[in-house]
């Protein structure tokens, strides 16, 4: 089967892509934000035996799992927590030293908002990582980081486009 497209060419878009997205998050940490008083938090809630456990739903969990398997690798404490698993169960799994850090590109996934309550009435801090401070988690959260993106990389595209066999 013939190859329809420039594999040098998505290749190297898709690295000019990634190199022009990590200069503009650069630029996310020359203005003032929560990245000092999170970190401090971690710190804290690690010395005192406590973990961080992520949460995210759909990519976005994804995204939480290597989060906290990289914690993990390098000998911090950390856990994943599915938010619909949270709900039935799992939620248990959260202790008294623990810091919540909810990661939602739009902020606006009702499996996270209807888990915040549960963790704010058991007295935990929450980072929110979303696009947008004035989304719905973010403003329910005690810590904001943003996950502004300008755009979103889809290098496959002309893959999408081949015929199923």
């Amino acid at each position: 089967m013939p190859i329809l497209f420039d594999c040098n060419a998505i290749a190297s878009q898709v690295l000019q892509d990634e190199a022009s997205a990590l200069l503009e998050s650069v630029q996310q940490f020359q203005k003032p934000n929560d990245l000092e008083a999170i970190v401090k938090l971690i710190l804290e809630s690690q010395e005192k035996g406590g973990k961080l456990v992520i949460v995210g739903v759909g990519k976005s969990a994804l995204v939480a799992q290597k989060i906290s398997a990289s914690m993990l690798s390098t000998g911090n404490r950390s856990a994943f927590l599915h938010p619909t698993e949270a709900m039935h169960g799992d939620l248990g799994m959260v202790e008294k030293n623990d810091v919540i850090l909810m990661i939602s590109y739009g902020g606006e996934s009702l499996e996270l908002l209807n888990l915040v309550s549960h963790l704010k009435r058991l007295s935990h801090k929450i980072i929110t990582f979303t696009k947008s401070p004035n989304s719905s988690l973010s403003k329910l959260g005690d810590y904001y980081l943003s996950l502004k993106i300008k755009k979103k990389l889809a290098p496959l595209t002309p893959l999408q486009r081949l015929p199923l066999p």
